[in-house]
């Protein structure tokens, strides 16, 4: 985990969004950014518009709770918690 926390702090939102599928932002067409996230010493990554700071909830690294999967806990990787911020990004209803 130790490893993951150090990734966290030595992104830069520049090279990561880059190498992402990432839609304009749905409000005002602007550019999405991936930027690391800490809430209560948690670290996640969050999807937010360059432009009007529009942004989905963090998605935590580590050990998370699944709501939508009858309370589940699952751990989630760096890797897996960016592909999670993404999807939920580029969903549109």
């Amino acid at each position: 985990m130790k490893r993951e926390k150090r990734a966290l702090k030595q992104w830069t939102t520049k090279e990561i969004s880059t190498q992402l599928d990432l839609k304009p932002c749905p409000f005002c067409g602007g550019t999405p950014v991936v930027v690391g996230a800490e809430l209560h010493s948690a670290k996640g990554v969050l999807i937010k518009c360059k432009k009007c700071g529009a942004g989905r909830n963090a998605v935590a690294v580590g050990m998370t709770y699944d709501f939508l999967a009858s309370s589940k806990m699952t751990l989630l990787t760096l890797d897996q918690a960016i592909e999670k911020a993404v999807a939920g990004w580029n969903m549109r209803i």
